[in-house]
């Protein structure tokens, strides 16, 4: 069964959703069909929740780890600064209620 839903569960404030979707891109994992942020609150720090629909995988080393690390470890590492590594999941929560889709 391919992988179309990804959950990243802590992605700090300052990451847009066109900005999530080109580091999937750039970094040559996938393209996103659509992203939802939804913001959580825990011990007075706000971040987001994140829905990643992919639209494709990329025929590139770094889409086939990401994908082996998820089916045969259920997470992956993103590191997308010098402060920020994403703990990137399957989705297995289903649809959020809000979709934002990526131009």
């Amino acid at each position: 069964m391919p992988i179309t839903s990804l959950f990243i569960s802590h992605i700090d404030l300052k990451f847009t959703v066109d900005e999530i979707a080109r580091i999937f891109l750039e970094e040559e994992i996938a393209i996103i069909k659509s992203i939802t942020l939804i913001p959580q609150l825990v011990d007075d720090y706000i971040f987001n929740w994140g829905y990643i629909d992919i639209h494709e995988w990329c025929d590139s080393e770094a889409a086939y780890n990401c994908i082996q690390q998820l089916t045969h470890l259920e997470k992956s590492q993103l590191k997308v600064s010098d402060d920020d590594t994403w703990s990137i999941k399957i989705n297995t929560q289903g649809e959020p209620m809000v979709t934002t889709s990526v131009p």
